[in-house]
């Protein structure tokens, strides 16, 4: 079986939360015997590793700085995308064409081009994009048809968590559906050995979740851990946003741009891992792929009782929950990590990773992903 990833620029080389997920599911399937190809969009992230699975970047050699040209390249290398699918296809048949891409448009051009060569188009449905609050109107409307008429043009479906397959049942019952939570190669955070450091509490995640970044250091300055534990933030999303939350938050460390290698230290070298998530859509139908990170570096992680994680987490047994997501009871879990004995932290950190070999591990997926593509493509 021959699968090619399609959507997406700089897959798995770029630092993102996807990346991981990309790349693990990358090499989960070369596991299971199949050839993969990720078919790239325009990036000016180049990639510098050797991989197990073909790689195409369109111009490769070429970094503009100039925004402008930057655009105009992208949207050659778009229009050019079909063509390098075909070429694909003529050396060998593509079964499947595993699409990561939060336009509609895409998914239109996908199917055409899956019917033509004769594959199955697999969506990668990580997000509701209807529920995120867009300041225009072409991502207002497009979220909309994403979510809600998009499933109609998949075959398959690898959702993230049970809201997303049923919403994604609601729209096309027909559509052959798997689950399949954030999940990463553990062997890379046993090899990685942390540094003595100061402790900190930390977080991980993206300036586009403000009011989590927020609600977490409201919660970290109301708890008793302060004084001793500091609060170290990883951002990703705009500089200038980052510069003026740091500026803003002096009591925090923030850093940006880290290599996955630092990151996955830094990980490994927290106190406590912070991951809340709100009582909201966007969050009971997402999973944040930092989860199966945390577990796999044997953190303390503390979320809240919410969606995917009242699933998997039990609080004082493999994490620290909160039963609500309110300052209140998230600063009284970082308050348990103050006053308990490291015995007691130790039992949660070893039944963290033990609750990441389960369910986020890639062993964890092998022979259930190879039973839902083999089935789709019989």
């Amino acid at each position: 079986m021959k699968i090619v990833f399609v959507g997406l620029g700089g897959v798995p080389f770029s630092n993102r939360a996807t990346d991981v997920r990309l790349g693990a599911f990358a090499d989960l399937f070369v596991d299971c015997g199949y050839e993969v190809e990720i078919i790239n969009r325009f990036s000016i992230v180049k990639n510098t590793e050797t991989q197990r699975y073909d790689i195409y970047e369109p111009f490769r050699k070429i970094s503009p700085s100039n925004k402008i040209i930057r655009v105009l390249i992208y949207v050659v290398a778009l229009l050019f995308e079909p063509l390098v699918i075909a070429k694909s296809h003529r050396k060998r048949k593509v079964d499947v064409l595993f699409a990561s891409t939060g336009h509609f448009a895409d998914f239109v051009v996908y199917r055409l081009i899956s019917w033509i060569i004769g594959a199955k188009l697999v969506n990668q449905y990580c997000e509701a994009q209807s529920s995120f609050e867009y300041r225009n109107i072409y991502h207002s409307v497009n979220g909309y048809l994403v979510d809600r008429v998009s499933p109609k043009l998949w075959d398959g479906a690898v959702c993230i968590s049970h809201y997303l397959e049923s919403a994604c049942l609601r729209v096309n019952k027909n559509v052959k559906t798997t689950i399949v939570y954030p999940f990463c190669d553990f062997k890379l955070f046993d090899e990685c050995k942390p540094r003595q450091e100061p402790k900190y509490v930390l977080f991980c995640g993206s300036m586009g979740y403000k009011e989590t970044i927020e609600f977490i250091v409201h919660s970290y300055r109301e708890s008793c851990i302060k004084s001793d534990v500091k609060l170290r933030m990883v951002l990703a999303g705009d500089k200038k946003e980052i510069t003026s939350f740091q500026a803003n938050n002096p009591d925090v460390i923030v850093e940006s741009g880290l290599s996955y290698s630092n990151l996955v230290r830094r990980y490994k070298e927290a106190f406590a891992l912070l991951i809340p998530l709100r009582n909201n859509i966007r969050d009971i139908a997402r999973f944040p792929n930092k989860t199966c990170e945390y577990c796999a570096a044997r953190g303390v992680v503390v979320t809240t009782d919410v969606g995917e994680m009242s699933m998997i987490f039990k609080d004082l047994d493999n994490a620290l929950v909160a039963s609500n997501y309110t300052i209140e009871e998230y600063s009284e879990k970082l308050n348990w990590l103050g006053t308990h004995y490291s015995d007691d932290i130790e039992r949660l950190k070893e039944n963290s990773y033990m609750t990441g070999l389960r369910y986020f591990s890639l062993s964890a997926y092998n022979s259930k992903m190879k039973i839902f593509l083999e089935d789709l493509v019989k």
